[in-house]
């Protein structure tokens, strides 16, 4: 959301759900595996496991972020 509230002049679109997902469990409904970063410290093993379980099939990576920490891509 920061990044939209910077750059589309306060404007969000679609990025606000207002309920709970379990993304994890939508992911597996559908045959992927799924993990889920959570702190910064899970950043490599997570990746790991995902990279490594890709080999077999699709993987989905979850990760969860403080909707009001300034994330920005690269």
């Amino acid at each position: 959301m920061a990044m939209q509230k910077t750059a589309c002049g306060g404007r969000l679109s679609a990025v606000d759900l207002n309920r709970p997902t379990d993304f994890l469990a939508l992911s597996r409904a559908f045959g992927a595996k799924a993990y889920r970063i959570a702190a910064r410290e899970d950043i490599a093993g997570v990746l790991q496991s995902a990279l490594a379980a890709s080999r077999q099939g699709p993987c989905v990576v979850e990760c969860v972020i403080d909707p009001e920490e300034a994330v920005f891509a690269k």
